[in-house]
């Protein structure tokens, strides 16, 4: 299967990849600075020589993204923030950070530092098209080295937009952080203004479409841009939750526990159907709680053997290192997932007593209410009357 980036290497210890974008990207700019800009800047240049210089200021647009974000990455690092990978794309490049800026100092500094790099090269890339001037050297060299100032110039510039993802939204974000002191606000802000630029960018590629036959490029930057400050908004409220919330505020009380002896295939057309649930829980003779199974254990053996299954044999067992892990309702939910290595299950015991399970669909259900403020629909209680046996809501089950 083709995967979507390469390796280039590393860089200060970073691992470097580029997307497959990138060569499209690269190819596009080569063929404009060969085909048109070096020859209407330079008429009397050798084509041999505008496609070198076009190789040239091809590589060097891509080593200047880089150092943007190497930028990012060294400053992260001295503000003990890791970054596990440089990634260069379609829009410019990014560096993947392992967590987020512990103060809003420190997310000052990493996110100016980019814009600083950028802007940095551009004045050197200035210098040298001026000192090229006076020493006289080829028209051709001078002129690329100016077309570099101008690239750093406006990506130093464009990032520095006061809206998430870019980089001056995080400044922004740093700067609500550090008057407000809710990070999680700070965000909401920093996208809402994300947002905005977005909204306005791709407005104005569309006048441009409409008018001058253009825009095309800036209406999808603008749309990237409008979409991601959502998106981050989403998470920035997600995360907050998950460090809000309890264990008991994700877990089924209701949950089926039955018989390990029951078989396969009365979980599934017997106890799921009428519970509206996708996992239940399993008691041994001596009433242990002893494991789990959910829609997947099911769909990972064979129907027709449904009927001859017992559930023990295909469940994932409770506790141990590959089982399903125990949690108490008042732990947070943060810590739970962090310590378990976001297991797909949670066993909740209060007291020795099983009061529940927690399943990724109620946690993720979960934040998506946090994240949308949109409740879902209450799930069906467990029916009484169902004729399978040894079947009960958690109630009064120790783990074995």
């Amino acid at each position: 299967m083709l995967r979507s980036s390469f390796r280039l290497g590393r860089v200060a210890g970073i691992p470097v990849s580029a997307n497959w974008s990138v060569l499209v990207i690269g190819s596009l700019i080569t063929w404009s600075l060969a085909g048109s800009f070096l020859p209407a800047a330079v008429p009397d240049i050798h084509p041999v020589t505008a496609w070198c210089l076009a190789i040239l200021g091809a590589g060097a647009f891509f080593a200047s993204l880089l150092a943007h974000e190497v930028g990012h990455a060294v400053t992260a690092r001295r503000a003990g923030v890791g970054t596990d990978e440089i990634t260069l794309w379609l829009f410019g490049g990014v560096a993947k950070l392992t967590s987020q800026a512990g103060t809003a100092r420190d997310e000052l500094r990493i996110a100016a530092a980019g814009p600083l790099v950028s802007i940095g090269l551009a004045l050197v890339f200035a210098a040298a098209a001026g000192l090229g001037s006076i020493l006289d050297v080829h028209p051709a060299l001078i002129v690329l080295a100016a077309w570099m100032a101008l690239i750093n110039g406006s990506l130093g510039l464009f990032n520095l937009l006061p809206g998430i993802p870019l980089d001056g939204g995080r400044i922004l974000r740093a700067w609500r952080w550090k008057r407000t002191g809710d990070p999680l606000r700070a965000t909401r802000t920093a996208a809402r203004a994300g947002r905005i630029v977005g909204g306005g960018l791709a407005a104005l590629g569309a006048v441009q479409l409409v008018t001058l036959g253009g825009g095309l490029w800036t209406m999808f930057i603008g749309w990237f841009l409008y979409q991601s400050a959502t998106m981050e908004e989403r998470q920035a409220i997600a995360t907050s939750a998950l460090h809000r919330l309890t264990v008991r505020d994700v877990t089924d009380a209701h949950v089926p526990v039955v018989d390990h002896l029951l078989t396969l295939d009365h979980i599934a057309h017997e106890v799921m159907p009428r519970t509206g649930r996708l996992a239940v829980v399993l008691h041994d003779a001596d009433d242990r709680i002893v494991g789990v199974v959910d829609a997947e254990r099911l769909a990972a053996q064979r129907p027709t053997t449904w009927a001859l299954t017992p559930a023990w044999q295909v469940a994932r067992p409770a506790g141990g290192p590959q089982g399903v892990p125990f949690a108490h309702p008042n732990q947070q939910l943060a810590d739970v997932l962090e310590d378990g290595g976001e297991p797909s299950h949670l066993l909740v015991f209060e007291d020795g007593r099983f009061v529940g399970l927690v399943t990724p669909a109620q946690v993720a259900g979960r934040l998506s209410t946090e994240v949308t403020g949109l409740r879902p629909p209450a799930p069906p209680n467990p029916l009484p009357e169902s004729p399978v046996s040894s079947w009960q809501d958690a109630s009064g089950r120790k783990p074995s």
